[in-house]
């Protein structure tokens, strides 16, 4: 699951730490999640103005579906909202 994020302008650099700490946290906090990735983007003329992305696996959809309601997801959810102005979470199956 492809996650991409654009911070607000107010976010500062420890605020976009705490936002991959907390998003990273989630792996040890829900057994569903089989790995994540978090980066910064490298900047490219079609970048779409995106700041950072992550990506989750996970085994299956119903893996997706049980993290998707998960306390500590929606905790992070909640916790991290005032720093992201979008996001796209692009959910495909391989």
């Amino acid at each position: 699951m492809p996650v991409l994020i654009k911070f607000t302008p107010t976010s500062t650099e420890s605020d976009k730490r705490a936002w991959a700490d907390s998003l990273a946290a989630l792996k040890d906090l829900i057994p569903q999640v089989k790995d994540i990735k978090i980066g910064t983007k490298i900047p490219h003329v079609k970048d779409g103005g995106w700041d950072n992305g992550a990506i989750l696996t996970f085994d299956n959809k119903s893996d997706l579906d049980i993290y998707a309601k998960a306390k500590p997801h929606v905790d992070y959810q909640a916790a991290t909202a005032d720093l992201t102005l979008d996001k796209l979470i692009f959910d495909i199956e391989v």
